[in-house]
Formats: C-alpha cells, structure tokens, sequence
C-alpha cells in the first residue's frame, strides 16, 4: 500500500469519448485539475457520477487511451457484474486517503504494481490488510455495498487498448501475464459457480499456488 497515492477528487464534469462508446472522459479536481478516461459507463449515467468524490490513484503513470490522455484511474470495487465507486464526500479534492500506520508514496507507478496491492471490499468499506482506508474526515465507504476486489473498474479493456492499440513502451511479456492472469481468474470463478467449489485466487505474477477448496 505504501507505493500508492491516493487522493480525493471531485468529478467536475463528464463527457461522451470522441473515439469510444464504452467510455467517458472525466475531468476532476484533486487540488489541480486532471482528466481520466473511464469505462463506467455501462455501471454510472453521467447525473450519478457529476459532483461526487471519488478516489483517485493519483500516482499511476499517465496513459493514452483511444487518443486522450488518461491522468489516473479511479477506484471501485469489482465483483465481475456489479461495480461500486470508493466514495469519500465528506472530504475535500486533494485530501489524502491512507491506512493507519502506513506511508504514502508520489513516485509513478505502473499498473502491474498497483495490481500487486490488495485492496478488499466488504460490507460497504474498502480495506487494507484488515486495515480501513480513510481520510482525515471520514472512513472511506463502497457504493451500493459492493463486496470484491477493489481495482480499477475496466482493467481488461485497459490492457487491451493501452498496451496493445496504443503500443506503449511495455515489455511484451508483461503484457502477456497481465492477460494471462485476467483470462485465469474469470475461467477459476466459472469453475466456482459450476462446480459449487471455493476458489483461492492468487496473483500468478507472484508464482503463487491456486488450489479449489471444497
């Protein structure tokens, strides 16, 4: 958690990507003004998400998505067909989000770190190692008690545009292993659902075991 910079930030405005139907572009205040672009819309209408705060990574390298510049990426829980926003409106743009006992850091990181942090949802707040995340007004809450990993709410598309369409400067075998690891986890959540097991997800970068428990 401590290679993270998370801050608050207001979405000031919302707008149709010129170049994706999927996708909004996002202007936000977090103590400066910053753009991301975003894939909720098929999860938020743009009434839901204008004047909220919401949680940035605010130290995530900047990306060109579909030809606009991505400055960040907003967090939310995922379980795979819902998505909920980390909410902090009580708070004000630029306030810092962190866990007790843990520093922050503003060095840019890539996705890849980010995705080796876990962040967890459950029963409306969003947590570190048992740990919740938090302002220096309030804990931070879920939006509509989403319970699942906390990520970025269109990491798959994200890859695909990004790494691939873009052609940014990434090593070809970290792309493949992102893809690998986002293509597991869906096919170990089937085999949950059909065969009625419990699955033990790990991330694959770290050689991890995966084992199904009955």
């Amino acid at each position: 958690f401590s290679k993270l910079d998370l801050k608050v930030a207001k979405i000031v405005d919302v707008k149709n990507h010129p170049n994706a139907d999927k996708l909004y572009l996002i202007e936000l205040d977090c103590g400066e003004k910053r753009r991301i672009v975003s894939g909720l819309k098929d999860f938020y209408s743009v009434d839901d998400l204008k004047g909220k705060n919401i949680l940035l990574l605010y130290n995530l390298q900047p990306a060109k998505i579909r030809g606009e510049k991505s400055e960040g990426m907003l967090l939310a829980a995922d379980t795979g067909d819902k998505i909920g926003l980390l909410f902090a409106e009580k708070s004000k743009p630029g306030d810092q989000v962190f866990v007790d006992g843990i520093s922050n850091c503003s060095k840019q990181i890539s996705y890849k770190e980010f995705s080796e942090v876990k962040i967890k949802s459950e029963n409306g707040k969003a947590y570190f190692e048992g740990k919740p995340l938090k302002t220096s007004s309030e804990t931070v809450f879920v939006d509509k008690k989403v319970d699942g990993n906390i990520c970025w709410e269109h990491s798959f598309y994200w890859i695909i545009e990004n790494y691939i369409s873009e052609k940014l400067d990434y090593n070809l075998k970290e792309v493949v292993d992102l893809m690998r690891k986002e293509f597991f986890i869906v096919f170990l959540l089937m085999i949950q659902s059909v065969l009625a097991v419990n699955v033990d997800i790990e991330f694959l970068s770290h050689g991890a075991p995966i084992s199904t428990v009955s």
